[in-house]
């Protein structure tokens, strides 16, 4: 008996029996075998006695069966996958008669205030998707979170998520949320692309290594415990708080007691900000994401506030690479970018040149006085890739880039300040 095999365009199909081939003059070598019409095995030899004729090709009877197969199933329903399985396709269904009643009241009044008891209201009438994506943040002993994002998603092809589309009254309101009189005390010029919702569940340790800059984060709910662990600044209470915190720093969530019911919304930059279509950016601008500020600096980061978060990552300084002459690789343009153009165009780079698997953040910096600096900070996922990464980055530059570990930098600094 030969193991199940798939028919192409991915119909799933029953084993059949077939003859082991004696010879040549008393089987047939197929390519293929089928019984009936639905079925189909690769690489098997069928018996002419057991067919009754002649038999055709594997292939063309695969395909044929495979066409009358599909027309067979298109005249019937077929059942959904498990729920874990459309975990990826599930959207987030709000209730949304607090934020929709919030949208109308701003359109009245000029602008209504958002209180956390509102968000509360509205986080309660959502239906929350299983999420199987985020492994990194899943609490060991699950398969599945209870989280969307709003706003900005991926690395890559950075576009605003459908779930900023589905929920669009909630997104509104979470937005003002931050930007009003119950937000933190920068909350108006608080820059921020998306904002993570999340529900009953405490993450482990880990980095949100997309993350650029600082992030707010909030709790509301009728809880205890599950405070925000910071490496290096301990825990952070943000039951019904606001609190600033550096995703790129490992962190995570303490156990949550009483009745349980844990909501907390993180909002923070994506460093894919810098590449997205100008079309996502005008989405963003229209649901009241602060991302104008983003722009006026160019997306760059303080040199001193990249250093910290490469020394507050485990093995952080290990793991990193210095990248200097920058500018060489863009040519004669470098000269006349502007700061954000200066960004993108090295962020793309270094993004082509690497893989999302080996790389877990750039750092790139600006000096005291907001102008880019002409080096980067490459942190990897894993030592053993370090080499592979700093060999493929200087061979695509025709050898122009100087590439030092962090340990080389930092050394040949001290020795310049002694």
């Amino acid at each position: 008996m030969l193991a199940p095999r798939l028919i192409p365009f991915g119909l799933s199909v029953r084993a059949v029996s077939c003859t082991p081939c004696a010879s040549r003059e008393s089987n047939e070598v197929a390519g293929g075998c089928r019984e009936g019409v639905d079925t189909y095995c690769r690489g098997g030899v069928r018996n002419k006695k057991q067919r009754g004729g002649k038999q055709k090709t594997g292939r063309r009877d695969a395909h044929q069966s495979a066409q009358q197969l599909r027309k067979r199933q298109s005249s019937t329903s077929r059942q959904p996958p498990p729920a874990r399985e459309r975990a990826k396709e599930e959207t987030v269904r709000v209730g949304l008669e607090v934020a929709q009643l919030w949208e109308l009241q701003e359109t009245r009044a000029g602008g209504a205030v958002v209180t956390s008891d509102m968000v509360l209201q509205a986080l309660r009438q959502t239906e929350f998707p299983r999420n199987i994506s985020r492994k990194s943040v899943m609490p060991e002993g699950t398969t599945f979170i209870e989280a969307f994002c709003l706003g900005l998603v991926g690395s890559r092809w950075p576009q605003v998520s459908d779930h900023t589309t589905e929920a669009e009254p909630l997104t509104r309101l979470l937005n003002a949320f931050l930007r009003g009189p119950h937000g933190p005390p920068d909350g108006q010029d608080f820059p921020f692309t998306s904002i993570q919702v999340n529900k009953n569940y405490a993450s482990k340790r880990h980095v949100d290594a997309n993350n650029m800059g600082d992030s707010y984060i909030i709790g509301v709910g009728d809880y205890s415990g599950g405070a925000l662990l910071v490496d290096g600044a301990g825990e952070l209470d943000v039951r019904h708080s606001w609190h600033k915190f550096d995703g790129n720093v490992p962190h995570c969530t303490t156990a949550v007691g009483g009745a349980g019911e844990r909501y907390s919304l993180i909002y923070f930059s994506n460093s894919s900000l810098v590449h997205a279509a100008e079309e996502e950016l005008a989405k963003l601008r229209s649901l009241d994401f602060n991302v104008s500020s983003l722009a006026l600096v160019g997306a760059l980061e303080a040199e001193r506030d990249v250093l910290r978060r490469v020394r507050a990552a485990d093995s952080g300084e290990a793991r990193c690479l210095v990248v200097h002459r920058l500018a060489d690789v863009l040519g004669d343009k470098a000269q006349t970018l502007s700061t954000l153009d200066w960004h993108r165009c090295v962020r793309l780079y270094l993004r082509s040149h690497t893989s999302t698997a080996q790389i877990a953040w750039f750092g790139l910096c600006h000096d005291d006085k907001g102008t880019p600096l002409n080096r980067a900070f490459v942190v990897v996922r894993n030592l053993n890739v370090l080499p592979s990464v700093g060999n493929a980055l200087q061979k695509a530059s025709g050898y122009r880039l100087q590439i030092q570990s962090f340990s080389e930098w930092s050394q040949s600094l001290d020795n310049i300040d002694a």
